[in-house]
């Protein structure tokens, strides 16, 4: 922990513009403002006291200090180099480790302690000690609308608990389910829970956003693939219409009419039962796996990270209204899987995604033939639509003659097989990920053959 020879000299650079704001300061308030170029940048130009300083001692000495721009970005060039030497990254956000680091730095000098090796060493380590002391663990349950959880017991994906609604509800403080619910609570059925590890509130806070929007993502993907797509699944921090969708109409001969479509659907409980099973098979030990990973990632991207970007993709084209954005979205969901970093430019992109697409689908389901017409068809239609030829905007309906979403998630459940088969934390992976691809083509074709 201790400082770089680059520390030092940005902490004196930073000690000197203080002490040459404050002599502005001093001389007059118009020299002080006219050193900022626009009134904005004099937002985070003042340094108080820490709130927890503060606190603890209310009667001591307090004091302003003042941070010219070149002050500030030489603390948040500080913070960054330290988040990395010191593995912070994933566990606290740079915003909140620049202000640790300015807290730190207001703390040594109301110490009366020096810039000299030692004492940038110390701000340093202040600033890491401080910024560890608030990171903690922390449990979310995030509202859920899904259909037949009425009456269940907690369900378990993994490290992930789905509760019905009543079962966290009656352990909230009546004052604070008031004020923070206001009494309606009739929009959702369920909580999704899960445990975040040690980290500050806002790296926590974005990761649980990130994981409940997978977990609705992966939820989807079982619907479609039993063919009970559901848009009553809702998330609470992403809500859509949940029991039914309605607008309001009017012509002049029937006047004005409400009209309402998507009611619950009363297979649902087939949805649940099956669940049960597939997550007892091998695709879905990997599927428990991917979620445990999504809680607890490590810093390198590995295979697991392409499978939960997809899922989670493909649970955001489920909540899009528009045919032809679904279309965007499930292509990238699919490109997330079979597309490599070198081929952003290679003239056989379309082949090589319409080669592994297929091949994924059918070395499970069959008929690679027919897979690869509409893995052609779906990727003509989004290039139409990403490169201008169509417009998003004049889609009425897609013009697809196969549904799309049942398509991706036999990708996504024939891609978590094989990547599992390769290590779903392996993270040199793409020439083993190329060569499955090649071998479950080739296998796929002479299964073709014999036929």
């Amino acid at each position: 922990m201790s400082a770089s020879r680059q520390d030092i000299e940005d902490f004196n650079d930073v000690f000197s513009e203080m002490v040459r704001l404050q002599n502005l300061l001093n001389e007059s308030p118009q020299a002080y403002t006219s050193d900022f170029a626009r009134p904005i940048d004099m937002l985070g130009a003042t340094l108080n006291a820490p709130k927890d300083i503060f606190e603890k001692d209310k009667d001591s000495r307090r004091f302003q200090l003042h941070l010219s721009l070149k002050a500030q970005n030489k603390i948040r060039d500080i913070a960054v180099r330290h988040i990395d030497a010191n593995k912070l990254r994933g566990f606290v956000s740079l915003g909140e480790f620049y202000g640790d680091v300015r807290d730190a730095i207001y703390i040594h000098i109301r110490r009366g302690k020096s810039f000299d090796d030692k004492g940038c060493s110390q701000i340093v380590a202040l600033a890491i000690k401080r910024s560890k002391f608030k990171m903690k663990k922390k449990r979310y349950f995030f509202p859920f609308n899904i259909p037949g959880m009425e009456g269940r017991c907690a369900f378990d994906i993994g490290s992930v608990s789905i509760y019905e609604k009543d079962a966290i509800l009656s352990k909230v403080r009546k004052e604070n389910k008031e004020v923070i619910l206001g009494g309606d609570v009739n929009f959702y059925n369920a909580f999704v829970s899960f445990e975040i590890s040690d980290c500050s509130d806002k790296i926590s806070y974005e990761r649980a956003l990130n994981i409940s929007s997978f977990i609705f993502g992966l939820i989807q993907v079982f619907t479609y693939a039993y063919k009970l797509p559901s848009p009553h699944i809702t998330l609470g921090c992403n809500p859509r219409s949940n029991t039914t969708k309605h607008y309001v109409w009017f012509t002049e001969k029937s006047g004005y009419y409400l009209s309402s479509s998507w009611k619950l659907p009363i297979e649902f409980d087939v949805f649940w039962n099956n669940l049960v099973e597939d997550l007892d098979s091998e695709c879905g030990l990997v599927i428990k796996k991917l979620v445990d990973y999504a809680i607890s990632p490590i810093n390198s991207e590995c295979l697991a990270d392409r499978l939960i970007d997809s899922i989670t993709w493909f649970g955001d084209a489920t909540r899009d209204d528009n045919h032809h954005a679904q279309v965007v979205k499930l292509v990238t969901s699919m490109e997330r899987l079979v597309t490599f970093s070198d081929e952003k430019k290679d003239a056989h992109i379309t082949k090589k995604f319409c080669d592994r697409v297929s091949s994924l689908i059918a070395i499970y389901y069959g008929d690679v033939n027919g897979w690869m017409e509409n893995a052609r068809q779906i990727y003509k239609l989004r290039s139409e639509l990403v490169h201008g030829s169509m417009a998003i905007h004049k889609s009425y309906r897609s013009s697809l003659n196969f549904n799309s979403f049942e398509m991706v998630s036999h990708v996504i459940f024939s891609a978590c097989i094989g990547f599992s088969k390769i290590g779903l934390q392996t993270t040199k992976y793409e020439k083993q990920l190329e060569e499955m691809y090649k071998a479950i083509k080739e296998c796929c074709l002479e299964k073709e053959n014999l036929v």
